[in-house]
Formats: C-alpha cells, sequence, structure tokens
C-alpha cells in the first residue's frame, strides 16, 4: 500500500524546506492547515510532488501577511503548482487562480499585464 493522504496539520509548521524529498511520490492530499507558514514561497518546496492534487493551507498567518501587502496567496500556489485540482478543500480548478496570477503578479513598469 502506498501513502497517498498526509495530514500533518496544528504542528507548528513554519518551513517546507526539504518537504518534497520527505513526502511520499504517490501523495496525493497533504493538509497544511493551521501552521505557522507565513510566506508563500515555501509552496515551491512542494513543486516536485507531481502526483499533489489537493493542499490544504487555510489557517497559516501567510495568509494575514499576503492580505496586508495586496496579494491573494492562492494565486501564487496556483502558478506554482499548476496540476492541483483542489486547494483549501475547494472541489474547482486552479485554472482560475493561475489565470489571476498570470495577470496580477506579472505586470510591466506601467501596472499592465
Amino acid at each position: 500500500a502506498r501513502l497517498t493522504h498526509v495530514n500533518v496539520s496544528h504542528n507548528a509548521i513554519a518551513s517546507l524546506f526539504g518537504a518534497s524529498y520527505k513526502l511520499p511520490n504517490a501523495l496525493r492530499v497533504l493538509n497544511l492547515g493551521n501552521n505557522e507558514l507565513t510566506d508563500v514561497v515555501e509552496i515551491k518546496h512542494l513543486a516536485a510532488c507531481a502526483n499533489l492534487v489537493s493542499l490544504v493551507l487555510r489557517g497559516n498567518p501567510l495568509f494575514a501577511f499576503a492580505a496586508a501587502c495586496g496579494f491573494e496567496p492562492r494565486a501564487v500556489v496556483a502558478f506554482v503548482m499548476p496540476r492541483l485540482a483542489a486547494l483549501d478543500d475547494e472541489g474547482t480548478s486552479t485554472a482560475t487562480w493561475s489565470l489571476r496570477a498570470r495577470t496580477v503578479l506579472f505586470r510591466n513598469d506601467a501596472g499592465e499585464p
């Protein structure tokens, strides 16, 4: 049997460095909710998890920090991990967030996409 679901919510996790090497290759669902992740950039450490289709991040401080800076972290997550089918248990495709990432995060000096 292969481990496909991991729930590490409520564990005070503050960094995901090295996570892709420690998590099982067959991992499809990862719950990181209610931890201490403050920077959405940490998600890049999950990009190598090729089979991951569902990710839970709600309850992490990164959402408050992102809101204070004026951006939506789900857009960044969707851009970094385009294979996700669900984010924070929203059973929708991340295509909408990916589109938002492209139009909001990548603008020229004049603020145009």
